[in-house]
């Protein structure tokens, strides 16, 4: 008897993240894995996450590779984030997650797929929950707030796979003026909270203006959205060259256009 329980939801929460805040607090086991949707893990998944996280109490949460796949189990290459193609993520690691905060975290979520992490139940009620504010970024910033109590731990083995479709949630995310504002706001946090080199610190900094500035270009009705603004104002908080750089950032995106237009 594994004492498996099963609760349903009647209502849309419109996050998914309060439904992982909801889990966590029926739970009373010392580690929790969510796995979403129609994800899947390999057999050993379970026991070898929590083998590491049980071999060293300063670890925060375990997670593994993920291989993208379509809708009919197809590998998808190149859909997850493009830092897991540099050699840091071609073996094992374990890191102090201030650092991993600093110079990782803050550019993207190099965590993407929940289904493929493992964590502490105390360590994320310590580190006040899940994000449930936020409807696409929550597993990032809060991937973040708990790694910064402690230390992490990778395995490159693929042992999770993560399904993605037409329809899924982090498919919608991409053309979603919402996606731009919360991952402003969580590369805002980050670079508040962490002593981040400046070299990188531009480089997150541009990719949250290219990625907004290429999303507002393709829906020109954006540009001075309610969330357009959110943008605005959340980046010029922590970059003071903010105007500066969203002139180049429009100005490059304008010239690929053209030459993809030909």
């Amino acid at each position: 008897d594994l004492g498996a329980r099963c609760h349903f939801s009647d209502t849309n929460s419109g996050s998914p993240f309060h439904q992982w805040n909801r889990g966590v607090a029926m739970a009373s086991g010392e580690y929790v894995w969510i796995a979403e949707s129609d994800d899947w893990a390999e057999p050993e998944f379970l026991a070898e996450m929590v083998g590491r996280l049980a071999s060293d109490p300063a670890l925060m949460l375990a997670y593994c590779r993920s291989l993208a796949v379509d809708a009919d189990g197809r590998e998808l290459p190149g859909r997850l984030p493009g830092l897991y193609a540099t050699e840091r993520w071609q073996a094992d690691f374990t890191a102090d997650g201030r650092e991993e905060c600093a110079r990782y975290l803050v550019r993207q979520n190099t965590i993407p797929n929940a289904s493929a992490v493992v964590f502490r139940r105390q360590a994320l009620l310590d580190a006040g929950g899940a994000e449930a504010g936020m409807r696409y970024c929550g597993d990032w910033i809060t991937w973040a707030r708990l790694v910064s109590r402690g230390r992490l731990t990778f395995c490159a083995r693929p042992l999770a796979w993560f399904r993605m479709h037409g329809g899924s949630l982090g498919s919608r995310s991409l053309g979603s003026g919402i996606f731009h504002r919360e991952s402003a706001a969580v590369v805002a946090e980050l670079l508040r909270d962490h002593p981040v080199e400046p070299e990188i610190r531009v480089q997150a900094l541009q990719a949250r203006v290219g990625a907004w500035m290429a999303h507002c270009w393709e829906n020109p009705g954006e540009f001075f959205s309610r969330d357009s603004a959110m943008v605005r104002r959340t980046l010029r908080s922590v970059d003071p060259g903010f105007g500066v750089r969203c002139l180049k950032s429009a100005l490059f995106t304008a010239w690929s256009s053209m030459r993809r237009a030909g």
